[in-house]
């Protein structure tokens, strides 16, 4: 999510857990208190210009300097509270933003790797498949699903 053009990621969640038939619910409320840094011999450098223009260069480069992301607590931008069903094969996953403070934009990523879902559909008609799939592009439909169609993997947003 982003603050005052500051990334902000979760630094603690708690969660709760219930099982329901043969799936299961998961609660979970992620507290938005972390700022990533780029640290040179574990000291931050908190130049967000010069940041990006380190982050361009190679892993080899960033090696090389001993640079390292680290993150730095900082007042909570709120909570973002999150519901996973997990019914079969099928995991939903539904986000409530509305204690989220601050922010202009929220990003939610998917640690599953992105290169699996080789179809996307939206709400609005809209169907793209392989490379017309883009990156960071924003969705304005209300519902929209990303499909793994050789294992059938679906992901959705409500």
């Amino acid at each position: 999510m982003k603050s005052d053009h500051v990334e902000i990621f979760p630094g603690a969640c708690s969660w709760r857990m219930e099982i329901c038939g043969d799936g299961a619910k998961i609660h979970a409320d992620y507290l938005m208190n972390l700022v990533g840094r780029l640290t040179i011999g574990g000291r931050c450098i908190n130049l967000q210009a010069l940041r990006k223009g380190i982050l361009y260069f190679s892993e080899i480069s960033r090696n090389s300097a001993s640079m390292k992301d680290a993150f730095l607590e900082v007042p909570p931008a709120g909570s973002v509270r999150v519901k996973y069903t997990v019914e079969g094969c099928v995991i939903r996953v539904d986000m409530d933003l509305r204690e989220v403070t601050r922010c202009a934009e929220v990003v939610v990523l998917n640690e599953q790797g992105a290169n699996y879902f080789d179809s996307f559909s939206d709400s609005d008609g809209l169907h793209l498949a392989g490379e017309a799939i883009e990156s960071w592009d924003e969705v304005y439909a209300k519902e929209a699903s990303f499909v793994d169609s050789m294992y059938t993997i679906r992901l959705d947003r409500a």
